[in-house]
């Protein structure tokens, strides 16, 4: 679907859409080109329901916050609140790398940000499309996020739609991690001129276009958008907060950076300083546990001179105190914080405008740069972009590096001092370790850095050479008889890098990343080290802290002196400056030679007594609180509701994820409508530091897969179901927190044969829980979930005998669910009901029941009339009678029953179908269709659709008529109607469907008729639909009986009685137009939409032939070109016989750029109009039986009576002449017309509606004076187009008597005269325009020929006195300028790079490169604020031999087709002027005639043009 929105500047709305969620996201949104965001290259991106993107992942926030958010995401707001669209609204996304989206794109931003010379390569729309807030499903909110890259610059636009009142907080604008970039859009919640109405959405902008914002987001130059000056960043000093500050007025602005290109928003900040946020903890001790690797003694440990003491273990009873992983180096961390808190860095704002930043351009790093002092291992390699808390693009490794069990295969160095793995990491300011936290980290000096003016980030791999060398020999020295050899090394060296605000200060530090593939090891080098001035934490931890390191001299370690000398005076290793850690999954042996404590060794392959539990084997996970095992690769994908996944994480609480790992130990009640999909048999607070394993195997072949393969089929018999793939994970007598003596044995089992995939749970013994469980599986978003009996949130009691008691499949102890493309949650008297599917609940069929995501869902819904009501595989369901389908459409085809096609365009009226042979009791019909010329002699459409039915004394005469209306027996009537035990009519769609049980005819009102009849009329009905026996070959009969000659002789025979004398009288033959089909292929590519076998309709093409209305298609488009809507309305007449049937045709029209509604249904033409398109604008067009008694004066006809007057107009005759009614008015602008019964009405009155009216005295008379007016709207642009109507009218009576009126109705439209001067150039080229496009009549010189703005003109450009054999005439450009200037900066571009221009839709090549003759035509125009319009033409000459020097330029698509030409000579040649004519008013001859009629209307348009002659300028 594309569909339309009124109001607001927004781009197409088209692409894919999520899936309906409350809270929801797109899935991962790969970017066909990377984004740059502030420095950072993003190749993918997520749309989240509440009106935000995000590109980490996706992110389901509804409470909106203030920006700046100073948090860890980069994210863009167009419109940030609480969004619900689970019955209301869509989300849609798409991209664009060519086509008119492309263009739009480039041409916005380059005259936003002009000299920027910016050619977009990608456009992103996200659209959230007539979306309700939670809880109000009857609002509407339309706003969109379009994200513009050329792969230099990046941009954002905002666009803002209709807008309903919001319920909740509203946050647009965009941040990033830490803030250091942000904008809040004026008409947020937050911001200071919050209005609460939101109007400033869509009547405000920083580009001069209401409702649109648009920032420059890369790392370019920050010049603003609205020509300001551009004001170097500048940084205010960081001030420390007072403790519980006292805050008045508005808050500080902490520490950002405006972009220049945001206008001032009028900010005001008085008084007081925003506090810190803290976290306070009251009363007693609330330690963390944490894991302690058996071979880590208790540490007291004194560490003097550099040396390291002897280690003892002290265990001592008493409370619950941290068991934390201490290495044996490391002092005992208490550390003592005097005085408050530490602020977080900010900048104080006082008052004035916003500051802006400007980009310093970038210095060169030094290359190998030398240190003096340290360890340091060689600086050099890649250095990260400058920037303010910043970091590294990711870095993949070249060989993987395990930490404490995960391997990862890339990293990124963050310029704060510190490393991570999963993602980037801006944190500058330092915490305790352990953090508890949900990152792997390496810190060697973690602290507030800025490198902005001073520093480098440097980074370099090495897998060859001196520095492996060195690697390898320095860890043997540390770790001897690890017979190490490394065979990767990575250096992040933080080299002379400043302190936060102290631009002065330069510290050198340096983290090592040394493995081998089996041993991993982390070093730490310190060279200088200025005294900082912000804490600092060097050292390592885990997810959740397991293991973790504090380096002595850190800020948050207990001999922290605050010198910071001990990171260059001590070491572990003895080499001062350097400390060296293990941190692989190896043996954790001191390096100090202190003794280890041995891991304690898992059961092999344990027995376990109850539960059918499969065999438990394979990798056990590492003992710890909260753990998960590594990232495990699945062997072949899993897919989990229709999502396929390659790895899996098996978590220590119970339960397996897909995406990363998750600790969660405190259990969520089902459905949580959460961000990850999760499978829980038994989620609950695990802990197995001493007591339980975790298990997990996976097998390919072998006994278990056939177990597998045998219970699957056994429990869900006829899928022939052959596992490839099982995954048993085990939960093996697993302890919970904080009881180690409790003893649990559960699995999952993960089951897939790469169509079906199934999980099993398996219960063995359980112990009574003391903490919640939840057994189930979830979905992202909650779509699919389940929750098994037992739970403590399901209503089964909380004993959990239930989980080895019972089971789904009668085998106690196990429970089965398939989890591929359906949800088994639904069930009707105790039978399973799949997702998605429907019933009827019983014989009467009264009750519709559908499975959903939220259970079974009831409501009345009858069958439809012509259905019945049977029994189905379930239950009963409404059964429509199947039908055969005969499609009329177009100029127009007949596709018979039977599947045969007749092209005829006749116009009279004719028997499309009629029943013969009837049986008792059976309705006899006859359907008869009447056809209408539109536009032109050569063709019809169906215009009206009449059903004759009878049975018994029973009979009616519906009538379809065109646009829809409705009569029956001859009187008007509205939908629905039933008439009596014959048919029911009612609207179905775009369709009015007459449905008389084995009879539906649909017509639209327009042009497409579908006539559908039941099996049972085979062989008895007759017609230009053909008699309906399943034979092609005879469907184009006679009356007779016998086969017609040709189409023509077919259509004419079966010629209605009801046909209007006269009929077809004025039809012209086509003759064999289609022979001479110049763009044949193009238009077969077109159409090939429809017999695409991969295509949209592919599912349709076994029920109906496509091959008709691919042909049909192709012959409009060869009569109509695909302008007009004729690719469109082939297209859906095909969707319309395959939606009959019941199929679910997928979104076709945004590739062909088709309406998703019809847009005449809103024009409500009347049946002498007809609905129809005219320079992009639908309307209504007259009928060619329209009354048309004064076509020069639009039918106008007036009404006076005393001192009122009406002024009535052909709305079809305006459009046609290109006036819109709803532009038109009187003198007074407020005074517009009505549109009754197809006319436009005008009134006014003496007395409270004068609407302008002036009453002046003759002597004789009294006249009332008025005008209708058509100004053209207010046209910034290089061009207008516009015409201006004005048509004078009065109501005049004598003096004595007002007997009568008289009328004079005088149209002022925009006149132009075009004088041509002559000239003789050396080519001998001669230009000519031309009024008719057979280039018969010229424009003559006598100033005798009527021409109007907007009129077509064709120009011939003719070369003379060269060998017409061999040189061919080739038009490169054609252009206008406003005075004889060639290469005059203001121009009007006509033709380009020999096509027609882009932005001027009226130009069509007619021919040119063929001869020495080329063709064009335009509509005429004027430039805005000047009176003349002078033509120019860059032309040159080809060789014809050897060269194909005609192009090709594909209508509708301004884009050349490459080819070689040869250059012979090239010429410029001129024309003009043409110049404007001023208005006048037409004189009245000193009297005005009175007359009891009304007075004929006068328009007069006139083009002066005088014969032109080429000049040719060299």
């Amino acid at each position: 679907m594309n569909p339309q929105v009124i109001g607001g500047p927004l781009y197409p709305i088209a692409g894919t859409t999520t899936i309906r969620a409350d809270d929801g996201s797109s899935p991962l949104i790969p970017l066909q080109h990377p984004f740059v965001f502030f420095g950072h290259p993003y190749n993918y991106t997520y749309v989240n329901h509440n009106g935000h993107l995000t590109f980490d992942s996706a992110w389901y926030s509804h409470t909106s916050q203030r920006i700046p958010v100073f948090g860890s995401r980069d994210f863009i707001a167009p419109f940030w609140t609480d969004f619900d669209n689970r019955q209301t609204g869509w989300v849609y996304y798409n991209q664009y790398t060519n086509g008119s989206v492309l263009h739009q794109a480039t041409q916005d931003i380059n005259d936003y940000f002009p000299g920027l010379n910016f050619n977009a390569t990608v456009v992103l729309v996200a659209t959230w499309y007539e979306m309700a807030y939670f809880s109000n499903t009857g609002t509407k909110t339309t706003v969109q996020a379009v994200l513009i890259s050329d792969g230099q610059y990046s941009f954002v636009m905002f666009n803002y739609g209709i807008i309903s009142p919001p319920v909740r907080n509203v946050q647009a604008g965009y941040d990033t991690v830490n803030s250091p970039y942000h904008f809040t859009i004026p008409g947020s919640s937050f911001s200071n001129n919050f209005t609460g109405n939101y109007s400033n959405f869509r009547n405000s902008s920083n580009v001069n276009v209401l409702g649109r914002w648009v920032f420059r987001v890369d790392n370019g130059s920050r010049s603003c958008v609205l020509n300001c000056p551009t004001v170097p960043q500048t940084t205010t000093p960081q001030a420390t907060p007072p403790v519980n500050p006292q805050v008045v007025g508005a808050t500080n602005i902490p520490q950002t950076t405006t972009p220049p290109w945001t206008p001032s928003v009028n900010h005001q900040v008085t008084g007081g300083t925003t506090a810190p946020q803290t976290n306070q903890v009251t009363g007693g001790s609330n330690n963390p546990q944490t894991a302690t690797p058996p071979w880590t003694p208790s540490v007291n440990h004194q560490v003097t001179g550099g040396t390291t003491a002897p280690q003892t273990n002290q265990v001592t009873g008493g409370s619950n105190n941290p068991q934390t992983t201490t290495p044996p180096w490391t002092p005992s961390v208490n550390p003592q914080v005097v005085g408050g808190t530490t602020a977080p860095q900010t900048n104080q704002v006082t008052g004035g405008p916003t500051v802006n930043q400007t980009t310093t351009p970038q210095a060169t790093p030094p290359v190998n740069p030398q240190v003096v002092g340290g360890p340091l291992y060689p600086i050099a390699g890649t250095t990260t972009i400058r920037a303010l808390d910043g970091s590294s693009p990711l870095i993949p490794l070249q060989h993987p590096f395990v930490y404490f069990g995960q391997q990862y295969n890339h990293t990124y160095v963050n310029h704060n001092g510190h490393m991570t793995f999963v993602s980037s990491w801006y944190s500058y300011i330092p915490q305790k370790f352990p953090m508890f936290g949900s990152r792997d980290f390496i810190a060697p000096f973690w602290t507030d850095f800025d490198n902005r003016q001073t520093g480098w980030v440097y980074y370099n791999q090495y897998t060859n050479g001196s520095v492996l060398h060195q690697a390898t020999q320095d860890i043997n020295d540390y770790f001897p008889s690890l017979n190490f050899n490394a065979t990767l090394v990575l250096v992040a060296t933080w080299y002379e890098m400043a302190y936060y605000f102290n631009t002065g200060t330069k510290t050198t530090v340096q983290a090592v990343l040394i493995s081998d593939g089996q041993y991993s090891f982390v070093m730490f080098n310190y060279g200088n080290i200025s005294p900082p001035v912000h804490n600092v934490q060097a050292g390592y931890d885990t997810v959740n802290s397991p293991y973790h390191f504090t380096i002595p001299g850190s800020s948050f370690s207990n001999n922290f002196t605050g010198n910071y000398s001990n990171f260059r005076n001590s070491s572990n290793v003895n080499v001062l400056g350097r400390w060296v850690f293990r941190v692989d999954n190896g043996s954790r042996s001191c390096v100090l030679n202190c003794p280890a404590v041995p891991q304690p060794t898992p059961p092999v392959n344990p027995q376990v007594t109850g539960g059918p539990l499969y065999p438990i084997a394979g990798t056990t996970t590492f003992r710890s609180l909260d753990g998960s095992s590594p990232l495990i690769p699945l062997q072949h994908p899993f897919v989990y509701f229709g999502h396929p996944y390659n790895y899996t994480y098996v978590n220590h609480n119970g339960h397996m994820t897909f995406d990363y790992s998750w600790y969660s130990f405190i259990p969520q009640k089902f459905p949580m409508f959460g961000s990850r999909d999760v499978i829980a048999p038994f989620w609950t607070d695990f802990d197995n530091r001493q007591t339980g394993w975790v298990y997990y195997n996976q097998y390919t072949n072998g006994s278990v897969l056939h177990q597998a393969t045998q219970d699957i089929n056994d429990y869900f018999p006829g899928l022939n179901f052959n596992a490839t793939l099982v995954l048993v994970a085990t939960w093996y007598e697993m302890a919970y927190y904080p009881n180690t003596g409790t003893k649990t044995t559960v699995q999952a089992v993960l089951i897939s044969d790469g169509q079906y995939s199934f999980v099993l749970m398996n219960y063995g013994i359980i112990s009574p829980p003391i903490r919640n469980v939840q057994a189930g599986y979830d979905t992202v978003s909650s779509a699919y979930r389940f929750t098994i009996p037992g739970s403590s949130f399901s209503n089964s009691s909380a004993g959990n005998s239930s989980f080895w008691n019972s089971s789904n499949v009668n085998v106690p102890g196990r429970w089965a669910f398939r989890v591929d493309n359906g949800s088994r949650s639904c069930a009707f008297n105790g039978v399973p009901v799949e997702l998605g599917d429907s019933f009827w609940s019983d014989s009467s069929c009264a009750t519709k029941c559908t499975c959903t995501s939220k259970g079974l869902q009831c409501h009345s819904q009858p069958c439809f009339f012509s259905q019945i009501c049977q029994p189905d595989t379930f239950q009963f369901s409404c059964q429509t009678v199947q039908r055969q389908t005969c499609t009329v459409w177009g100029d127009p085809h007949y596709i018979c029953f039977d599947g045969a096609l007749a092209h005829f365009q006749g116009t009279c009226s004719y028997i499309v179908s009629e029943s013969v042979s009837h049986g008792i009791n059976e309705t006899q019909f006859q359907v008869v269709a009447t056809n209408n010329h539109r536009g032109n002699n050569r063709v019809s459409f169906v215009s009206a659709v009449d059903v004759y039915l009878s049975n018994g004394q029973e009979s009616t005469h519906i009538r379809i008529g065109p646009n829809k209306v409705l009569k029956v027996n001859g009187s008007g009537a509205s939908l629905p109607v039933t008439n009596g035990s014959l048919a029911q009519v009612t609207r179905q769609g775009s369709f009015i469907e007459v449905d008389a049980g084995d009879l539906i005819v649909e017509f639209d009102g327009h042009s497409t008729l579908l006539v559908r009849i039941g099996l049972n009329r085979k062989n008895r009905v007759r017609g230009m639909c053909g008699n309906f026996n399943g034979d092609p070959s005879d469907d184009k009969v006679l009356p007779n009986g016998t086969l017609a000659l040709n189409d023509n002789h077919f259509g004419h025979s079966w010629i209605s009685t009801t046909s209007q004398p006269g009929c077809g009288s004025t039809d012209e033959d086509i003759g064999n137009e289609m022979n001479d089909c110049p763009f044949m292929q193009q238009y077969s590519e077109l159409c090939s939409v429809i017999t695409n076998t991969s295509g949209p309709f592919s599912a349709c093409h076994q029920h109906s032939d496509p091959h008709p209305f691919f042909s049909s298609c192709v012959y409009d488009l060869c009569l109509y070109t695909p302008a007009n809507g004729m690719l469109c309305s082939a297209v859906s007449a095909y969707e319309s016989t395959c939606s009959v049937l019941g199929l679910d045709i997928p979104e076709w029209r945004s590739a062909l750029q088709c309406a998703e509604s019809d847009p005449c249904d809103s024009l409500n033409c009347t049946e002498n109009e007809w609905c129809g398109q005219k320079n992009g604008v639908y309307g209504c067009f007259c009928d060619e039986h329209h009354h048309r008694a004064d076509n020069g004066s639009y039918d106008s006809s007036i009404t006076c009576a005393s001192s009122t007057g009406i002024m009535s107009l052909s709305r079809c005759q305006l459009f046609e002449a290109g006036f819109y009614p709803s532009t038109l008015h009187l003198r007074d602008h407020s005074c517009n017309g009505i549109i009754e019964e197809g006319r436009v009405l005008f009134h006014f009155d003496n007395e409270d509606n004068l609407c302008g009216t002036v009453l002046r005295s003759n002597g004789t008379h009294f006249i009332y004076e008025n005008n209708i007016k058509g100004e053209a709207d207010p046209h910034d642009g290089l061009i207008s187009r516009e015409q201006r109507l004005n048509l004078a009218f009065c109501c005049e009576y004598p003096l004595t008597q007002a007997l009568s009126m008289a009328v004079g109705i005088n149209p002022l439209e925009s006149i132009v005269n075009r004088k041509i001067p002559v000239g003789v150039g050396q080519y001998n080229i001669r230009i000519t325009p031309y009024q008719d496009a057979g280039f018969q009549y010229p424009l003559a010189g006598d100033g005798n020929t009527g021409i109007e703005i907007d009129q077509e003109i064709y120009v011939e450009v003719r070369t003379e006195g060269v060998d017409k054999q061999q040189l061919s005439t080739i038009l490169d450009s054609c252009w206008a300028t406003p005075v004889d200037i060639a290469d005059y900066p203001v121009r009007w571009d006509l033709i380009t790079s020999e096509c027609p221009a882009p932005a001027d839709g009226t130009v069509e090549l007619i021919q040119n490169g063929i001869s020495t003759v080329s063709r064009f035509s335009f509509r005429m125009f004027t430039f805005t604020n000047f009176t003349a319009v002078f033509l120019h033409c860059q032309v040159h000459l080809c060789l014809l031999k050897g060269n194909n020097c005609s192009n090709t330029c594909y209508p509708g698509h301004h884009e050349r087709v490459q080819r070689d030409v040869s250059y012979h000579d090239t010429a410029d040649i001129s024309v003009g002027p043409i110049l404007l004519r001023q208005e006048r008013a037409l004189p009245r001859g000193g009297e005005v005639s009175k007359s009891s009629a009304s007075t004929p209307v006068i328009s007069m348009v006139s083009l002066l043009v005088s014969l032109l002659t080429a000049k040719t300028l060299i």
